[in-house]
């Protein structure tokens, strides 16, 4: 699977700091990047189109987690 996230860690920390990855479950509902088998050059174009909102979107990910 490739994932590609932008601009963002794909670690949460749990209460005691621990690193924890995040899923592609998150990934895909919190809208933080593509996370899917087989992504091209339109999930490229995605990212690049709505960049501002996939930022915004790991900002506010890492602020609740």
């Amino acid at each position: 699977m490739n994932i590609l996230v932008l601009n963002a860690i794909l670690y949460t920390a749990d209460e005691k700091g621990v690193l924890i990855p995040i899923t592609t479950i998150a990934i895909n509902q919190e809208k933080l990047g593509i996370a899917k088998d087989n992504w091209d050059e339109t999930d490229l174009v995605e990212i690049i189109d709505n960049n501002r909102s996939y930022v915004d979107n790991c900002v506010n990910y890492r602020g609740k987690n």
